[in-house]
């Protein structure tokens, strides 16, 4: 099972480090909103039909709501601002602003979940952004035009955040088939609304390399990722699951190095190796430290 979790954790990693470019190249042609419904909508429908042949149980009433959480959390709001953002700020700046997640995660799990994040491994998390900060440092030229869309990033992260950590307390007895198709399908459908409203007048440009983006995005990033992403969330601690948001853009990096021949200096590969240090200790941290919180938070009965 532990190799399974690794498994997963690298190809989601591999997956994710691609999808920023592919998104930046979508929303190029495609108005944002427009983008991710049908992104969604479509990775909904394709999953769906999968969970009912497998006759997987629909959720119960607790889990519907957690459901539409996620569908408006993970989804529909993130994914908007993404979505918008990207087609302002570079897919480097993006993906760096996006490894805050592991951050929020840990400022809001003791608040979600009622559970204690390592110190130590809070302090590792700290450790890596700084040295992500450090491998990226050329990409980080924001302008003052661009702080919007760095803003609505790091809103969409705490968006995100709260939606991962309410999906690990209340759909951890649902195959995450389900829970991923149906929240997919509802976020797709909000973002449709969106697009609907705010869109109608804006034209799209059906490029081969915009339907490539779009059909890799649905496939590979949706019903792949997030499937296992969901699946992660039931095995891991969402801090640790969090990690690899640090680990992407080494991996976009990766990419441009081994396929485009870019260069890698020396202190990008400094930086490198911290991040990777850090996520090793977080993901190594002991799970006898996380233990439920009965002093910051009071205990509840779950609804």
């Amino acid at each position: 099972m532990k190799m399974q979790r690794i498994a997963m954790y690298v190809s989601l990693c591999i997956v994710w480090g691609s999808t920023w470019a592919v998104i930046s190249v979508l929303v190029s042609h495609v108005a944002p909103m427009r983008s991710a419904a049908i992104r969604f909508v479509l990775a909904g429908l394709l999953l769906l039909p999968i969970a009912l042949l497998r006759r997987v149980r629909w959720p119960v009433r607790e889990e519907w709501r957690a459901i539409a959480v996620m569908s408006v959390l993970m989804f529909a709001i993130p994914y908007a601002l993404i979505f918008w953002a990207e087609q302002r700020i570079s897919s480097s700046l993006t993906a760096v602003l996006y490894a805050a997640m592991p951050l929020f995660m840990s400022v809001l799990t003791p608040l979600v979940n009622r559970r204690r994040v390592p110190r130590a491994a809070m302090q590792a998390i700290l450790l890596g952004w700084g040295g992500l900060l450090l491998v990226l440092s050329g990409a980080l030229n924001a302008s003052g035009t661009q702080i919007g869309a760095a803003a609505a990033v790091l809103t969409s992260v705490v968006c995100q955040a709260f939606a991962a950590l309410t999906a690990k307390r209340q759909l951890s007895k649902i195959s995450p088939l389900m829970s991923n198709s149906l929240s997919m399908l509802a976020g797709g459908l909000f973002l449709s609304a969106g697009s609907a409203l705010f869109e109608r007048h804006v034209s799209s440009d059906w490029t081969r390399d915009a339907i490539g983006a779009l059909w890799f995005l649905i496939i590979v990033a949706s019903c792949y990722g997030f499937t296992g992403y969901f699946w992660l969330l039931q095995k891991m601690e969402p801090y640790k699951v969090a990690t690899m948001q640090l680990i992407i853009p080494l991996v976009a990096i990766a990419e441009g190095a081994l396929w485009l021949r870019e260069r890698v200096p020396l202190l990008m590969l400094i930086g490198s190796g911290i991040v990777l240090a850090s996520v090793g200790f977080v993901l190594r941290a002991g799970s006898h430290t996380d233990e439920p919180v009965s002093l910051l938070v009071e205990e509840v009965p779950a609804p």
